[in-house]
C-alpha cells in the first residue's frame, strides 16, 4: 500500500467543521482541506489536524449556542433518496452533502 495515497473526506463533519474540497497540499503527506465553519468562517485546515481532533473549529467562532440551533433545521431525508440525487447530479455522497449543505444552510450558490 501506498503510504501518502490520497483519499476525499469532502463532506465530512469535524466538530464545528465541515470539508468542502481539497486544497493545496502542505508538504510530503500534508493534505490541506477548504473547510467551512458553522459560525460561517472559511479556512483552510490540514487533514491530520482534522482526523486528529486536534482543529474542531476556525478559532474564531463568536456565536452562542443557541444562536447555532437556530440556524439548523433537521429534516429526516430517506437515505437511497439523497444517494439518488447525487448519482443524478454526477456527485459523490459527500460532494452532494458538502454541496447541499453550503447551499441551504450557509447560504452559498
Amino acid at each position: 500500500m501506498v503510504k501518502n495515497q490520497s483519499y476525499d473526506i469532502t463532506g465530512q463533519r469535524f466538530g464545528k467543521l465541515i470539508v468542502l474540497s481539497k486544497g493545496e497540499s502542505k508538504g510530503s503527506g500534508r493534505t490541506a482541506w477548504n473547510c467551512k465553519c458553522d459560525c460561517g468562517n472559511e479556512k483552510i485546515i490540514r487533514g491530520d489536524t482534522l482526523k486528529s481532533g486536534y482543529t474542531k473549529s476556525c478559532g474564531k467562532c463568536h456565536r452562542s449556542k443557541n444562536a447555532m440551533k437556530g440556524l439548523f433545521l433537521m429534516v429526516p431525508v430517506p437515505i437511497g433518496e439523497v444517494c439518488r440525487a447525487a448519482k443524478m447530479s454526477n456527485l459523490t455522497f459527500g460532494q452532494y452533502v458538502a454541496e447541499e449543505y453550503t447551499r441551504k444552510v450557509i447560504g452559498g450558490g
